[in-house]
């Protein structure tokens, strides 16, 4: 409704409608920026640190995983840690009506199984990397070690897809939401 006062334009809510959206697009910002650099950090560490060639000498190698160290401790758990917690209070906005959605679920799902384990994982390799790059004969069981990280980091980069891809595009997985929702 339009109401003119003294030359001046005033609006009057008449549908009882709060101005704003709330803190949803304050989240979204963050929650978007985390998961960016999460996969950011994931691929350039992947191709960076990863891809090269398998070092010759210990102290190519000590500085490959100090490289590899300080991209997971300071760019890609922090990002995870983001993401899961903006995430998280984006999730707990709308609980009920997510908790029915089966990419929701799936997403839930993919998350309590893949970010421990991944973690576990990658962890335990780094520190036996460190552990044996430190004994004189290390090399050997270094380049298996890098080897199943090399692994780790594509089942990472899979995951990191996998929450895209279930987070933007929240795909129906054979759900008939006139179904649940009615």
């Amino acid at each position: 409704m339009l109401v003119v006062m003294a030359g001046r334009t005033a609006y009057t809510n008449i549908h009882g409608r709060r101005w704003g959206r709330g803190v949803r697009p304050y989240l979204l910002i963050p929650k978007i920026l985390c998961v960016s650099v999460f996969f950011g950090g994931v691929v350039s560490t992947w191709v960076l640190v990863f891809l090269q060639p398998t070092p010759a000498t210990v102290e190519e190698w000590l500085a490959r995983a100090a490289l590899s160290r300080q991209a997971f401790v300071w760019i890609i758990v922090p990002a995870i840690v983001g993401a899961l917690l903006t995430g998280s209070m984006l999730g707990w906005m709308h609980l009920r009506a997510f908790l029915r959605m089966r990419w929701f679920q799936v997403k839930l799902l993919v998350v309590v199984l893949c970010v421990p384990a991944l973690h576990v994982f990658m962890r335990t390799r780094s520190v036996e990397l460190r552990a044996v790059l430190n004994q004189p004969d290390g090399l050997v069981a270094a380049s298996q070690l890098w080897s199943q990280m090399r692994v780790g980091m594509i089942v990472t980069i899979g995951f990191a897809l996998v929450m895209i891809i279930l987070g933007r595009i929240k795909p129906r997985l054979g759900q008939d939401y006139g179904r649940v929702f009615s």
